[in-house]
């Protein structure tokens, strides 16, 4: 029986049950073993201010580096772009809804704003991006580090220690949270630029594990792996890793061209730019045009969520 190594936070699990229930689809029967990283220890860590890369994935690896695991499930977002010698570069089976989303609650929200949050409000995140895109658009809001996994995130804003909340909207799809009463509105992709690789879940194995592999890519949709691909290469052309103030997008275009859109803060400002063409040589293109790249000042940042999640 393989053994998936994963973390044990609410939505990892959920991840890891997904890869579990493709492998035993496709003939493979296995077990999960449940791993604590750094990330899942020092809950006191500002993500934005500790730039370790891998702080979420490095100890997951190792178990199946030292062979204790046969493949490790991981959110792709939180993978650097340089991965432990011993496994295998990252294999995406999967990703949905790669946009983030804003939850707020309900006596704080406001229409007819860059963003639909009262003046002044507190919003919770603790990732470098999000705070970035809220300190250039709206500089008003006062943004708030919140840790923990998902669930714990969404009760604070219910407690109401927070005005509002950003999330992947991926996480909450898998999770199927009971979100009553907060109004949720989806932050348009195409501006608010979600992280390299946001949505997809990815595996590896053992570098050598040629079988498994084979076995794994036969269960990867190749399109939204070329897209999450192409923004792993221009995140790792910025030497960021998953906790820097870095966004982008990759979207299949007309006729086998692809278009990718890129992010990035640049003394205070969110500096985008977008690329079009042909796979080879896109991503470089992309990141070397943000030094030219617009700073964009959006008349609305948002969308009300009007589909389940």
């Amino acid at each position: 029986m393989l053994r998936i190594a994963t973390r044990g936070s609410d939505l990892a699990l959920a991840q890891a049950r997904r890869i579990q229930q493709r492998l035993s689809e496709a003939g493979k029967a296995a077990e999960l073993l449940v791993i604590k990283t750094r990330g899942d220890v020092a809950l006191d860590l500002q993500l934005s201010e500790n730039l370790h890369k891998g702080l979420f994935t490095s100890e997951v690896e190792a178990a199946v580096g030292e062979g204790r695991a046969d493949l490790a499930v991981h959110s792709l977002k939180d993978m650097p772009t340089a991965v432990e010698a011993s496994c295998s570069e990252p294999i995406v089976i999967e990703r949905v809804a790669p946009e983030d989303v804003l939850l707020v609650a309900p006596g704080a929200v406001i229409d007819g704003n860059v963003l639909p949050v009262r003046i002044a409000g507190r919003v919770g995140t603790s990732a470098a991006r999000r705070t970035a895109m809220l300190t250039a658009w709206r500089p008003d809001l006062e943004v708030v580090p919140i840790r923990g996994n998902v669930p714990t995130r969404v009760q604070k804003l219910l407690d109401g220690d927070v005005d509002a909340i950003i999330l992947a909207r991926a996480g909450l799809h898998r999770l199927q949270l009971n979100l009553h009463p907060l109004r949720v509105f989806i932050l348009k992709p195409e501006i608010w630029l979600p992280a390299p690789g946001q949505g997809a879940i990815a595996v590896q194995t053992r570098l050598e594990d040629r079988e498994l592999q084979e076995v794994l890519g036969r269960l990867s949709n190749p399109v939204q792996a070329q897209a999450v691909a192409l923004e792993r290469q221009a995140l790792a052309f910025s030497e960021g890793g998953c906790h820097v103030p870095f966004g982008a997008l990759a979207e299949r275009a007309e006729e086998g061209d692809w278009q990718l859109r890129v992010g990035q803060s640049v003394a205070g400002a969110w500096r985008t730019n977008v690329a079009l063409g042909a796979i080879d040589g896109l991503a470089k293109r992309a990141f070397q045009g943000l030094a030219e790249g617009q700073s964009l000042e959006p008349h609305s940042l948002w969308r009300l969520l009007d589909d389940p999640l």
